[in-house]
């Protein structure tokens, strides 16, 4: 089987290592090589929690408070916003609490398949170092601000997450730097992180291609699975043909799929963080201040300081201030933080209106393989997304239900 991936960042790369352990000859063509967009500075937690859709009943109603606070944890670009419309309808459709479930089940078994998948791929190419099992902490200031998330920390349970409840001492028996301004909080008890994800998908890459897979540096500009083959066409005009191909470009999915006349409904949630070198104060785990929306990851390089969402399009500049008022808020957060010589980032994650990522092949383009969409769990979905990808076109049985995550939905 000869396959060609399009994207280099963790999805693609996982991809084409799983292809490739199943005995593909694989290359990689991405315009700027490996871990160069949402693979580079993501928080590095692979989150098997993250059982609830991003968006759930009340939606509509929290619409206001996102186009009026320019900092809060979900905001919206008011030029923006006729651009949005027509994935916010989706959105609104699926947050109705029957897709909710349905999306739920379908993300959990996806996430069921991390643990086990993501062992076997870093074990394969020697990348174990690299991942921790840290745990991980969620902070809440009160009480009744733990207890208004209570339903979706229930489906975390009942779909198997391992967790303790906290009051403000057992936040600090664990991690003493944070503020007692913190009195409840959730302990999960097997969170797994990456101490560095860019060097995670570098490593991998290099992996890739020790084994014997190739790496094109070109931009591909269309594509079209029609036939027997794919045809690539690659930016100045060249066209490249291969049995199939996968497309796994991220939030640039969307313009190959425009290329063959499919409107695959994906939105780049610019994430922002700051990676501060010298904090100056200590934590061990990554810990989420769920209220004001952003995680804190201790790294290799420092404290990762990042999240938050914000939903401008591809080409708006970066809203650096959303950077800054997440560090700002965690030196309270962290008392004797010190944010000097912080480096900012953002990134274009590729979210689709309902949270699930689209894996599958693309209708009437059968020499084509979607593998994009997965929002903020690029990372955590990664090698699922690359053992389910291997086992469609290989022929396999797969150990979960592929139709959940088919683009025929959106059609």
């Amino acid at each position: 089987m000869q396959v060609a991936v399009i994207g280099a960042g963790i999805i693609g790369v996982s991809c084409a290592l799983a292809l490739q352990a199943r005995g593909a000859e694989v290359v990689i063509y991405d315009r700027d090589g490996p871990a160069a967009g949402a693979s580079r500075g993501n928080a590095g937690v692979f989150a098997t929690y993250a059982v609830v859709p991003e968006f759930t009943p009340g939606l509509l109603k929290q619409l206001p408070r996102m186009l009026l606070d320019p900092q809060g944890p979900l905001s919206i670009r008011l030029r923006y916003l006729p651009f949005l419309v027509p994935w916010g309808l989706r959105a609104l459709a699926a947050s109705r609490p029957e897709r909710v479930a349905e999306v739920t089940e379908a993300l959990g078994a996806l996430l069921s398949r991390v643990t086990p998948d993501a062992d076997a791929l870093l074990a394969r190419t020697g990348t174990q170092d690299l991942r921790r099992d840290s745990g991980g902490l969620h902070i809440f200031r009160t009480e009744a601000a733990r207890r208004s998330h209570a339903a979706e920390w229930e489906e975390m349970a009942r779909l198997g997450v391992a967790f303790r409840a906290l009051d403000g001492d057992g936040i600090r028996a664990l991690e003493p730097a944070i503020s007692e301004r913190y009195s409840a909080g959730y302990q999960l008890l097997d969170l797994q992180q990456t101490v560095n994800p860019e060097q995670l998908v570098r490593r991998l890459f290099a992996a890739f291609l020790k084994a014997g897979g190739r790496f094109e540096q070109a931009e591909v500009q269309a594509l079209d699975g029609q036939g027997l083959t794919a045809r690539i066409t690659l930016a100045g005009g060249e066209i490249r043909r291969h049995p199939q191909v996968v497309v796994a470009a991220g939030i640039h999915s969307v313009a190959l799929c425009r290329s063959m006349d499919l409107r695959l409904p994906l939105q780049a949630e610019r994430g922002y963080n700051t990676t501060i070198p010298n904090p100056g104060v200590r934590l061990t785990r990554p810990t989420c201040v769920v209220e004001s929306g952003y995680y804190m990851s201790p790294m290799d390089m420092g404290l990762r300081i990042g999240g938050k969402v914000e939903l401008a399009g591809t080409r708006a500049g970066a809203r650096w201030s959303r950077a800054r008022v997440m560090a700002r808020h965690a030196q309270k957060v962290l008392p004797g933080l010190s944010v000097a010589n912080g480096r900012p980032w953002m990134g274009l994650r590729p979210s689709t209106p309902d949270s699930l990522p689209v894996i599958g092949p693309v209708p009437g383009h059968p020499a084509v393989m979607l593998a994009c969409g997965h929002s903020h769990l690029g990372l955590t979905l990664s090698a699922p997304t690359g053992t389910l990808v291997a086992d469609l076109l290989g022929g396999r049985a797969p150990a979960i239900d592929p139709a959940p995550y088919g683009v025929e939905r959106f059609l």
